[in-house]
C-alpha cells in the first residue's frame, strides 16, 4: 500500500468512525473543524469498495460501543477533528478525550531531521538549533555537489543512502550532545515521537472481519535517558533505547520524488518512527 492510499484509508475511517457516531447517538455536535473535514473526507469513503465499507461501519459500531463504556459525560458527545499539520499525535477528540486512529497499522510520529532540536526541547533559532541545522545543511549540501545534474533521488540509490547515513550521523552526534546539557531531552524526545493524553485505535483486517486495538497512552512510562545509534546493516534507520523499556526505529526517506536544488532550503526528509519495544496497556473489541 502506497503512502497515499494509507493516508485515505485513514481519513475515509475517521469520517466512518464520526459519521457512524452522529447517526447512532442521540445528540452529536461537530465543530466547524470537524465539520470541514468532514465534508472533505465524504469522498474518500464513498470511493472504497464496499467490503471495506462496511468494515469500516463494524470497526464505527465497536468504538462507539467501546466509548460509550467510559466514565465519561454521554448525553451529548462533541467532536473535533484535527489536521495532520495540528502538531498533534490525535486525530480527533470525543468530548475532550483525544484519539489517535490508524488503519493496520501502529506507526508513531513522522519527525523531520531539521528540526529535530526543537523535538528534544530547545528553542528554535537556539544554538543548539543552529548548530544542528548547519550540520544538516553541511550533510545536504555535500549530496547536492555529487548530483551531477540528477534531479530525482530516486535516480542514484547508492547516493541516496549515502545522504541518509550521513543525516543519521549528524542527528545521533546532536542527540548525543543534547543529552549532556539537557536531561530533560529524552523525556522532551520522547513525548514528541510517542505523544501522551489520548488513546491509539487501530482498525485490524482479519478472516473474521475487523477488530480494534485500543492502545492506552494516557499514563504511559517516562524515560530520562537513552543510548542513540545509526544501524550500520540499514543505513536509513536510527534506533534509540530509552531507558524505560521502550526502543523506537526512526527510518528515515525522502517525502518528495523531486530534490530540492537550492542549497539555501531543506531537503525533504522525513523519519517514521515505529515501536520495537515497550509496554502498552491494550485491549481488543
Amino acid at each position: 500500500m502506497t503512502n497515499s492510499n494509507q493516508n485515505d484509508y485513514g481519513r475515509a475511517l475517521e469520517y466512518a468512525i464520526v459519521d457512524y457516531i452522529q447517526k447512532n447517538h442521540h445528540k452529536v455536535l461537530l465543530t466547524c473543524n470537524a465539520l470541514q473535514m468532514q465534508k472533505r473526507d465524504s469522498i474518500k469513503f464513498e470511493q472504497l469498495q464496499q467490503n471495506l465499507k462496511d468494515r469500516f461501519l463494524i470497526a464505527s459500531q465497536k468504538f462507539l460501543t467501546w466509548f460509550l463504556s467510559l466514565n465519561v459525560n454521554k448525553k451529548t458527545i462533541t467532536i473535533d477533528r484535527f489536521n495532520d499539520n495540528s502538531g498533534s499525535v490525535s486525530d480527533l477528540s470525543l468530548n475532550n478525550v483525544n484519539f489517535s486512529i490508524k488503519h493496520n497499522h501502529d506507526a508513531l510520529k513522522h519527525p523531520r531531521p531539521y528540526s529535530l532540536a526543537q523535538q528534544c526541547g530547545f528553542a528554535k533559532g537556539s544554538d543548539e538549533d543552529k548548530i544542528h541545522r548547519k550540520n544538516m545543511f553541511t550533510v545536504s549540501n555535500e549530496y547536492r555537489d555529487a548530483l551531477n545534474k540528477l534531479t530525482k533521488y530516486n535516480q542514484d540509490k547508492s547516493l541516496l543512502y549515502k545522504l541518509y547515513e550521513n543525516v543519521n550521523k549528524a542527528c545521533v552526534q546532536s542527540l548525543n550532545e543534547w543529552l549532556k546539557v539537557n536531561i530533560n531531552s529524552a523525556f522532551n524526545f520522547f513525548n514528541f515521537i510517542v505523544g501522551t493524553n489520548f488513546y491509539k485505535i487501530i482498525v485490524k483486517e482479519d478472516t473474521n472481519g475487523p477488530t480494534i486495538e485500543i492502545q492506552d497512552f494516557l499514563n504511559v512510562p517516562q524515560p530520562s535517558n537513552f543510548v542513540c545509534r545509526t544501524d550500520p546493516d540499514r543505513k536509513n534507520y536510527l534506533n534509540i533505547k530509552f531507558n524505560h523499556n521502550w526502543v523506537i526505529d526512526l527510518r528515515l526517506h525522502n517525502a518528495a520524488t523531486d530534490i530540492e536544488l537550492d542549497q539555501k532550503k531543506q531537503l525533504s526528509l522525513k523519519f517514521d518512527a515505529r515501536k520495537i519495544k515497550g509496554k502498552i496497556n491494550s485491549q481488543y473489541k
